[in-house]
């Protein structure tokens, strides 16, 4: 008969050890673990041989690794259980985890969501913030959005992974990462989160690295060169304190500075060889949603040679217009309708001559990240002309451009090349079938 009911007992034990916590598994030390077992018989004595001195408490971490990885191999249970086991044994708090990727997958999986997200909690890794934040407001369970709420005050509540949490609070594109990011510093207190949000805010200027979370579940910094698709302008802009510099193809040069969340400033030149050039803009920008952003773009310029002759000739314009950037997974659609007054001006031997017109330049453009991350997506735009000053050319002037992108977390670079179209295209693409290569870099800190 006990040979019958060996089977169950021993099974039944493994699932105790399995589902008991740390400090209610078995030890060594008088007074700790599981209540003493029943009374059995006393086994024989063992030989000097056998006897060897008792495990010092540093090594009962790996102790209980081996154990419980044998029992977990015993019952049969799956790879997922398995890794998640090891990982619940052995990782700590401000040391290194083996087992970070496995619980960065099993975080939005039904079955083990709960147990992954809370020991992501426990450690206090900031890199688990943007994680937690998202499975907070997007888990694949009720059960595992749960779990990361409570996962995310653990986090809010150490002073490791606190900044990062107030970073997701006060920065992430989706409203409702934020939110949930916002009701874990809640619970801290008003003085606390005041202080966290402040600090946050203290350190994203300094570094200027953002990190934003979207519905896909993608994590991704953001695009150092999110303001321009390829080359025409998005609604996207610098944050508050954040630079940006600009070169395409080693003669244009712009600079763009943040001077709030929702203004941005910039000045553009060329290499002044044969004129002299200026481009100023200001750009006013309102996200509408996560991912639609809306922005009122102006500027002004002028072109002014100087060599021989051409000095007696000058051109001005001035205006702007509105730009829509609308995200929807990984492609972006962006939509510009600028509308400039452009005057000329000559000087004759009766005086200076001047000419006004009014000139058009609506453009549309589309960019499609290859990665998760955006650091390799394709652009392409196309740039219209219109003016009445065109007579049959209006409407049959513009701009095709085209290319890939590659980004870093502060530098991106392009890789385009630019085709004009006019009536006579075709005879230029005799000789550049691809275009004209048009390079650029930028970068933001």
């Amino acid at each position: 008969m006990r040979r019958q009911h060996f089977a169950p007992t021993a099974l039944a034990a493994m699932l105790g050890f399995l589902s008991a916590p740390a400090w209610a598994q078995p030890s060594d030390e008088p007074g700790l673990g599981a209540p003493p077992a029943p009374p059995v018989a006393t086994p024989a004595p063992a030989s000097p041989a056998s006897s060897a001195p008792q495990a010092s408490p540093a090594s009962q971490p790996s102790a209980r690794l081996a154990a419980r990885t044998n029992a977990v191999r015993a019952l049969g249970l799956s790879r997922d259980a398995q890794l998640l086991a090891r990982a619940e044994a052995s990782c700590q708090a401000g040391k290194p985890c083996r087992q970070w990727s496995a619980l960065v997958r099993l975080a939005f999986d039904r079955t083990y969501a709960p147990r992954a997200l809370g020991l992501l909690g426990r450690l206090g890794d900031p890199r688990a913030v943007p994680l937690v934040a998202q499975a907070a407001a997007y888990g694949s369970s009720d059960r595992g959005r749960i779990a990361a709420r409570l996962a995310l005050v653990e986090l809010a509540r150490r002073p490791s992974s606190q900044i990062a949490v107030a970073r997701i609070a006060t920065d992430a594109d989706d409203s409702a990462v934020r939110a949930a990011a916002n009701a874990a510093l809640v619970t801290l207190g008003a003085a606390v989160r005041s202080e966290a949000l402040r600090s946050a805010r203290t350190r994203i200027t300094a570094d200027g690295l953002r990190r934003s979370v979207t519905p896909d579940g993608a994590v991704v910094e953001r695009h150092p060169g999110r303001t321009r698709l390829g080359f025409g302008a998005t609604a996207r802009g610098r944050r508050k304190g954040e630079w940006g510099y600009t070169i395409i193809d080693l003669a244009y040069h712009e600079a763009e500075y943040g001077v709030t969340d929702w203004l941005e400033a910039g000045l553009a030149t060329a290499v002044p060889v044969g004129f002299i050039s200026f481009i100023a803009h200001v750009k006013i920008s309102k996200a509408l949603s996560d991912n639609v952003h809306l922005a009122l773009d102006v500027r002004g310029g002028f072109w002014a040679p100087y060599v021989g002759d051409s000095d007696k000739f000058r051109l001005g314009a001035y205006g702007g217009g509105p730009i829509l950037t609308a995200t929807a997974g990984r492609l972006t659609v962006n939509a510009a309708v600028p509308v400039y007054g452009v005057t000329m001006s000559r000087e004759r031997f009766d005086g200076r001559e001047y000419f006004n017109t009014l000139l058009v330049a609506p453009n549309i453009g589309l960019s499609l990240r290859l990665t998760q991350s955006g650091s390799v997506s394709l652009f392409a735009e196309y740039h219209m002309l219109l003016s009445p000053s065109f007579g049959d050319l209006n409407g049959r002037l513009g701009a095709a451009l085209y290319g890939v992108r590659l980004k870093g977390k502060k530098m991106y670079g392009d890789l385009g090349f630019f085709m004009p179209v006019f009536p006579d295209t075709d005879e230029l693409v005799k000789f550049l079938p691809v275009g004209i290569p048009l390079l650029s870099m930028g970068y933001c800190w």
